[in-house]
């Protein structure tokens, strides 16, 4: 059986008509996905908030749109996809000679 396979099946033996979803209070869910998201909060909370005082004072707005963070944010992309091909590269050649990498900064 596939993993596509038997994640369809989980998903149809929880969600279908007669799931196991469909017999589990509400409120229990709710309390459930609240605990299950309340880990990410340090993380997720002050990227939200960043992003609302981007959005809501215009100064900020324009410090955003401005050509030198957009320069800055380019040149970390690049940054970010040459280190995910150096990556690529070196598990390429790691599975190709079959023994383990010793490359440095190996993402």
């Amino acid at each position: 059986m596939t993993s596509v396979t038997s994640s369809a099946l989980l998903v149809e033996g929880l969600d279908g008509p007669t799931g196991g979803l469909r017999r589990v209070p509400s409120p229990f869910l709710l309390v459930v996905g609240i605990l299950l998201v309340l880990p990410t909060v340090p993380v997720t909370g002050p990227v939200i908030v960043a992003a609302f005082a981007v959005v809501l004072l215009p100064r900020l707005r324009a410090l955003w749109w401005s050509r030198p963070v957009t320069l800055e944010g380019s040149a970390l992309f690049v940054l970010v996809v040459a280190w995910g091909m150096y990556g690529i590269g070196v598990d390429v050649v790691s599975i190709a000679t079959g023994s383990p990498s010793s490359a440095p900064f190996n993402p």
